[in-house]
C-alpha cells in the first residue's frame, strides 16, 4: 500500500465511521482492489471502529483471502494505519475509545 492509497483510505474510513454504508465499500475504486479488503478485515477486528460484522462481510465480498495473506500481498501496516486513523478520527471530532 502506497502513501497515496493510505491517505485516500483514511479519508474514506473517517467518512464511513460517520455514516457506515456497506454498499460504498465495493464501489470505492480509488485504491487497489487488494488494499480495500485488507483495511476492511483489519477494521472488522478492532473494537474501537464499529460495525465489525458488516465489515467482515464486506471483506468477504471483496476477497476470500485471510488478513495475513492480504497484509503480505499489499504491505499493509495495521499498526501504522490504526494509529493514523485514530488521529484522523479525533481530528474530525469523532471519539475513539482505547
Amino acid at each position: 500500500m502506497n502513501r497515496d492509497s493510505e491517505s485516500l483510505l483514511l479519508a474514506f474510513c473517517v467518512e464511513q465511521r460517520r455514516g457506515f454504508d456497506a454498499a460504498a465499500w465495493p464501489q470505492f475504486s480509488a485504491v487497489s482492489r487488494a488494499d480495500l479488503p485488507a483495511v476492511a478485515r483489519y477494521l472488522a477486528g478492532v473494537a474501537w471502529y464499529g460495525n465489525p460484522a458488516a465489515l467482515g462481510a464486506v471483506a468477504d465480498t471483496l476477497s476470500g483471502e485471510s488478513f495475513a495473506v492480504l497484509v503480505s500481498e499489499t504491505g499493509f501496516d495495521p499498526g501504522r494505519f490504526g494509529g493514523l486513523l485514530r488521529a484522523h478520527l479525533r481530528h474530525a471530532g469523532q471519539p475513539v475509545a482505547a
